[in-house]
């Protein structure tokens, strides 16, 4: 491993790990996903009117991005939404599992195309701080010009030619579904000798993001619903470090 990628490495793991331990209310708290694959708008999703009032409150007011909403949030953003959000909500300590449960509840979590941006952000930045976004000239965006992480799908991480030799730190999962449509992007992190992929999904054992060790070489990642990867299509894609 290169001094590049391992500096990478590093910093996509701390990125991860800030995703894994949101401090909330006392507790530490795994971010929980966020649920977008049907397609719908902040209002549609939000279907309780005092919820959406004051979400769109916030978002004209420019108290929160907005990305926290829409499953594109960093870690401050999530806890900057869930602070403000559900302060009505809790008194005193909370058990982390009911706060990732109001959290889903008002909207609040990241999806696999918005973690992926944020820890490529991260791992990229350690290493060219110079140009913090210069990983996105290397993703497939359908229109160059509407770019950045509210833009990004799971399908602008398979770009380029596919990789099939030694797995790499940072090297991009990209899963298609039956239908050959792409629908998910994980990463491949390294950590004291064993192979990790980092991903935020709400089909692993971990709801939301989770970090779990997998063989080099095989797919055969455990999922909560029973089925292995093995049985989806699986594409490595890798950006360049150097």
């Amino acid at each position: 491993m290169t001094e590049v990628l391992e500096r990478a490495n590093q910093a996509a793991l701390q990125r991860v790990r800030s995703y894994q331990a949101l401090p909330l209310f006392g507790q530490e708290v795994v971010a929980p996903y966020h649920y977008n694959y049907l397609g719908l708008e902040l209002g549609q999703r939000l279907t309780d009117e005092a919820v959406r009032s004051a979400v769109v409150q916030d978002l004209v007011s420019g108290a929160l991005t907005g990305s926290a909403y829409l499953g594109k949030g960093t870690p401050e953003e999530l806890i900057q939404a869930a602070q403000a959000r559900l302060a009505h909500d809790v008194s005193g300590s909370v058990a982390p599992e009911r706060l990732r449960d109001l959290m889903q509840l008002h909207g609040i979590g990241i999806d696999c195309s918005g973690f992926a941006y944020h820890v490529l952000a991260a791992a990229w930045a350690a290493v060219f701080p110079e140009n913090p976004r210069g990983f996105e000239d290397q993703l497939a965006w359908a229109d160059s010009a509407r770019r950045g992480v509210r833009r990004a799908g799971s399908p602008v991480f398979a770009a380029g030619e596919t990789v099939s030799d030694a797995w790499q730190p940072l090297d991009l999962l990209v899963l298609t579904n039956d239908q050959g449509e792409v629908d998910h992007v994980a990463l491949l992190l390294w950590y004291e000798g064993q192979w990790l992929v980092a991903q935020s999904s709400r089909w692993s054992r971990v709801y939301g993001v989770s970090l779990e060790p997998v063989v080099e070489g095989s797919y055969d990642f455990p999922l909560a619903s029973g089925v292995s990867w093995d049985q989806r299509g699986v594409a490595r894609y890798r950006l360049r470090w150097q």
